[in-house]
């Protein structure tokens, strides 16, 4: 918080949040590792792993106290747990509900969260209304019979009650655990110090006038983090940074500016182990189309390809979502 307290020194405080990103890092492997091991078994998990271990860009952010990697860490958190609720049990809508707080602690992290809370509640709202298997509604739902009979057909939760668990369990949760953070950051910080704050930073700018009246209206975590949002968004207007795109320096940005960005990071490694993905995904459709007069055989490609579908749902549509927001940004 601000107060009359006089700051240690910049490369103390460096060291002592540096101490934290190690562990954090470890996490970040672990949960990567043990999600795809999950998903697509031990040696996809072991790759994973490795991959993480190795990638330079990864080590790099790894290594520096900022907001990037820990948003990164939270965001992945959050969807792994997102992957592994469902609506049928209360194991699985506790999960859910956790998906929602690892995702307000990603907001209070940073700012970048909270414009992607919609597209994880739409893709929490997917993936509650995916037909759920039968061996998910329990044991005793589908009884045991000695001769053949078709399988229950998948049932689908409604629209409504999804709608309702994805806002009580994920939207809601989230909103309350960043204002409680902020809040708590906030505790030590008087009403004085957090107007006098939010006077120094925004001098004579446009916004300065919606920040005093948050600092000085609203509760104190609510009020910093919309003055923290005002000023985002007024550093954010074209002409207020340079940018450096391709030899040339504009004041606008360029809309291909995310996606170049992003594939020149990319290590070879990383690119290749996309590259092979896809191939793998391309060949099993290709065997699924191709097998479709053989009878069994159709059928078990065809389980296979939505198998794959399935696995790769969640982390495809958040991948899918962040660069197609990044690229409009």
């Amino acid at each position: 918080g601000l107060g009359d307290e006089r700051a240690r020194r910049p490369i103390d405080e460096t060291r002592n949040a540096r101490t934290f990103f190690p562990a954090l890092f470890g996490l970040f492997v672990v949960v990567s590792g043990g999600w795809a091991a999950l998903r697509a078994g031990p040696w996809a998990g072991a790759a994973v792993a490795a991959l993480l271990v190795a990638e330079p860009t990864v080590r790099a952010h790894a290594a520096l106290a900022t907001s990037d990697f820990l948003i990164a860490f939270l965001l992945l958190g959050a969807a792994f747990l997102l992957d592994l609720s469902d609506a049928e049990s209360r194991p699985g809508r506790a999960l859910l509900a956790a998906a929602g707080v690892v995702y307000g602690l990603a907001m209070a992290a940073k700012y970048s969260a909270l414009p992607f809370l919609p597209v994880f509640g739409a893709v929490a709202f997917l993936r509650l209304r995916r037909p759920r298997s039968p061996r998910l509604l329990g044991r005793r739902s589908v009884p045991r019979q000695k001769e053949k009979v078709a399988p229950p057909l998948p049932e689908r939760l409604p629209v409504r009650r999804a709608a309702w668990l994805v806002l009580a369990a994920v939207v809601l949760p989230a909103l309350a655990t960043a204002w409680t953070v902020q809040e708590i950051v906030m505790s030590s910080t008087s009403r004085e110090s957090l107007v006098r704050g939010i006077r120094t930073q925004f001098a004579d700018s446009q916004p300065l006038e919606k920040a005093l009246w948050m600092g000085e209206n609203l509760p104190k975590g609510l009020a910093g983090y919309g003055a923290g949002l005002l000023w985002v968004r007024a550093s954010s207007v074209p002409g207020f940074r340079p940018n450096y795109f391709f030899g040339r320096v504009s004041g606008k940005g360029n809309i291909a500016y995310f996606p170049v960005a992003l594939a020149v990071k990319l290590t070879t490694a990383t690119a290749a182990m996309f590259l092979t993905a896809l191939a793998v995904a391309l060949v099993v459709l290709g065997a699924a189309m191709r097998s479709r007069r053989a009878g069994e055989r159709a059928s078990r490609a065809l389980r296979r390809g939505r198998l794959v579908a399935a696995r790769a749902f969640v982390p495809g549509a958040l991948a899918l979502a962040y660069l197609g927001a990044a690229s409009l940004s």
